[in-house]
């Protein structure tokens, strides 16, 4: 999808569905009529200056508000140090996509003016590139397992939600038509080559066992709640591309729960919006991975670096076979 997240305004009012995961419908049921379609090609997710004590503070935020129970003196504490598997999971996610979003800052750090290296966009009009800063990624992310490991996590739960909704998006390809017959026809090439990848066809996230308890069904409208909080947060970003995708890719990891979250063998009608959010979500996962394993990889220990001043210091007990 070259284009933003706004909803069809012939899906705003309907799809209400019974059960417990429609307590995630109701976060994004209204469209604003004044919304804008933004072209997500040329306001690609990376560094843009918002730095400092306020982006701090949104993430602090976004963790210390969206705990599911306080410690014994009030303070509120990490999910993860909780017992309950569900709790566990959902401070995952979270941190999964502050993840993610870390990664693509890394990646797209610095402007790149070499005009050689511009290309241009499905309108014939140059798109923007930019460089990565190695040295960010790994400040950010690598120097931290459990926050990959949190990305990987995130991703696997997207595909799984993606999967078990497959027939909205490849069921009925006719909702991609628009004015433009050729744009429409390799969109829905890709919707479908997009369902036939590994990825989608083999169970990445075991969905019966997530919330499989009577406790875990229950943290439903605590999830509501945090989901929501989350999105009322990030409006709170002055940096309007900052807004924009955090605000898109929070829709997604709340459409996933939606999907995740419904009763085995009950259909969950997705808007418009929410289908756009999630797969757009599950395009900037795919490009973290990519991002954190190949344009900045984990640097590699140099262990003839590391060892060169103990074999300057002994030079008795090491040879050059070593």
């Amino acid at each position: 999808p070259d284009a933003g997240f706004t909803a069809d305004p012939k899906t705003r009012a309907g799809n209400k569905v019974g059960g417990a995961h429609e307590a995630f419908t109701s976060i994004f049921a209204a469209s604003d009529p004044e919304a804008e379609i933004v072209d997500l090609l040329r306001n690609p997710e990376g560094n843009t200056g918002y730095v400092g004590e306020m982006a701090n503070r949104i993430w602090e935020a976004i963790y210390s508000e969206n705990c599911f129970h306080p410690h014994e003196d009030g303070r509120l504490g990490n999910p993860a140090s909780h017992e309950c598997a569900e709790e566990s999971v959902f401070y995952r996610l979270i941190s999964g996509l502050h993840t993610s979003i870390s990664a693509h800052i890394a990646a797209n750090f610095y402007l790149n003016e070499d005009s050689t290296t511009i290309s241009l966009g499905s309108d014939g009009k140059p798109l923007r590139k930019f460089r990565p800063d190695c040295r960010e990624m790994s400040r950010r992310v690598h120097n931290f397992p459990d926050r990959r490991k949190n990305l990987y996590i995130l991703y696997q739960f997207v595909l799984r939600a993606m999967a078990k909704v497959e027939s909205q998006f490849v069921g009925d390809l006719s909702i991609y038509d628009t004015d433009n017959k050729e744009d429409d026809g390799r969109l829905k090439q890709e919707m479908q080559l997009l369902f036939t990848r590994k990825l989608l066809c083999q169970k990445t996230f075991d969905d019966v066992r997530f919330l499989e308890s009577p406790m875990g069904r229950s943290l439903i409208p605590s999830m509501k709640r945090m989901m929501s909080n989350i999105t009322t947060l990030m409006d709170c970003l002055t940096c309007e591309k900052c807004r924009l995708w955090g605000k898109l890719q929070t829709h997604g990891v709340t459409t996933a729960l939606k999907v995740i979250t419904a009763p085995e063998g009950v259909s969950v009608p997705l808007r418009k919006a929410e289908m756009i959010a999630m797969v757009n979500l599950a395009r900037q996962l795919a490009t973290s991975v990519h991002y954190i394993r190949n344009v900045c990889p984990e640097p590699k220990v140099d262990l003839e670096e590391q060892l060169r001043p103990l074999k300057e210091a002994n030079p008795p007990l090491f040879n050059d076979e070593m």
